[in-house]
């Protein structure tokens, strides 16, 4: 085992221990993926990936309605100044004369049988605005995942305070009744007995601003996650995860549909300038009818293949192709700020990483000596060498250190997510 799963496995046995010690068998357990997924499920934002994804389905069901066959009715009644006619009378024969108002009513059924893709890519642009609009609500859950890890890992360092604050009470009770013995007996001074009563009160005070400060946090937290905490809810202490610096942010899925998106607009440029085959049928009733020399109303129909080929769009592909291409190159510069501001952030937890174990190791130095310390100065101060202030004094340094540990193993833990949660693996 490497010295860093060492240290791994110390900070996880060292904060576990400061978990469980006094927990009664009724306290209640959290865990730290328990609140995430809470979270990210109970959240309001959440919803509108369902809603998201119903829409987009809607959009695509109306753009594959194209591909199905079209039916229109239409009528029109015209007064005419001068209708067709022969200029020449044919012997023997009567030509009739049409009448100057004309009417007819007409339907048609068409089937596109070629569109030019348009379809295909207007149902690729729908589909990738689709994923890109969810993965933009991912985005908003990351930053409330990032709000409970900072609420849980604050509740943990404020339980191992606490711990070590009732630890240092002990301490100074024990103190303040060989003081109080060695006062009856004349060894010490009552000064000394009121000093150690003084900082016993001061320990109380700092249990009463942590058990403040943890509710409030415990209310914040409870509010993001919809469970019920109080003050017998256990905060179990996360395993210390493998970490890498492999991203998998929703940004960059934004980046990647964005991208689709526009290839499917490019497509889409080019199919609405290629030429359209459909077939058609018309069936209508109107005076004249298909034989302008009939003057009764008739009924007709017409059935063929259709070519249409606009060129309106012709003059502005060039200038749409550019509009494209610069819209790529925005994304693409959008990407590579994004990965180049993460890879700084990770780089900046990597270097906090190392900080604090290099800290927890001293960390650790330091409270043995102040230990050793500390239990000389109780020798020395049982036997009227040392007076309570100058005990006390050795004594609140020990309980600093180890609260300076606490705080940096906290940390560290902290820190192993915070990597997580910038990679995008939590």
């Amino acid at each position: 085992m490497n010295a860093d799963n060492i240290l791994k496995t110390c900070l996880w046995v060292v904060l576990f221990f400061i978990s469980t010690i006094g927990v009664s068998a009724q306290e209640s357990t959290i865990t730290l993926q328990k609140c995430l997924e809470s979270a990210v499920a109970g959240y309001p934002l959440a919803k509108n990936i369902n809603l998201i994804d119903e829409s987009g389905n809607l959009l695509i069901k109306n753009i594959q309605s194209n591909n199905y066959p079209k039916l229109s009715i239409y009528g029109q009644y015209t007064v005419q100044s001068e209708v067709t006619s022969l200029p020449i009378a044919v012997p023997g024969m009567t030509v009739p004369e049409l009448d100057k108002n004309q009417y007819r009513i007409v339907g048609e059924i068409s089937q596109s049988i070629y569109d030019g893709g348009i379809v295909r890519h207007q149902k690729e642009i729908t589909t990738q605005r689709k994923y890109a609009d969810i993965e933009s609500v991912n985005v908003e859950l990351a930053k409330v995942k990032e709000r409970v890890s900072q609420l849980y890992f604050s509740i943990l360092f404020l339980d191992a305070q606490t711990l070590l604050t009732k630890n240092l009470i002990k301490d100074l009770d024990k103190a303040f009744q060989k003081s109080e013995a060695a006062y009856k007996n004349g060894v010490l001074l009552k000064s000394s007995v009121d000093v150690i009563r003084a900082e016993i009160i001061n320990a109380g005070q700092r249990l009463i601003e942590l058990n403040s400060d943890r509710k409030t946090l415990l209310s914040s937290l409870a509010m993001l996650t919809g469970h019920t905490l109080d003050e017998n809810t256990l905060f179990e202490i996360p395993s210390v995860p493998d970490i890498s610096d492999k991203l998998k942010r929703a940004e960059l899925s934004i980046f990647h549909h964005q991208l689709t998106s526009l290839s499917g607009q490019k497509g889409l440029i080019i199919s609405n300038n290629l030429p359209k085959v459909n077939l058609f049928f018309q069936s209508g009733y109107g005076l004249p009818g298909l034989n302008m020399l009939k003057a009764d109303p008739s009924s007709w129909y017409i059935a063929g293949i259709r070519l249409s080929y606009s060129l309106n769009n012709i003059y502005n592909i060039k200038r749409d192709m550019a509009i494209n291409t610069i819209a790529r190159q925005m994304v693409n510069t959008q990407q590579e700020s994004f990965e180049l501001n993460t890879s700084l952030q990770l780089l900046k937890i990597t270097n906090e990483l190392n900080k604090l174990k290099e800290l927890i190791a001293k960390d650790q130095e330091i409270i043995e000596l102040r230990n050793n310390i500390a239990g000389s100065a109780l020798s020395q101060f049982e036997n009227g060498v040392l007076t309570g202030s100058d005990y006390l004094h050795e004594l609140i340094k020990a309980d600093n250190a180890r609260q300076l540990l606490i705080m940096h193993q906290v940390q560290l833990l902290q820190s192993y997510y915070n990597h997580k949660l910038t990679t995008g693996q939590l």
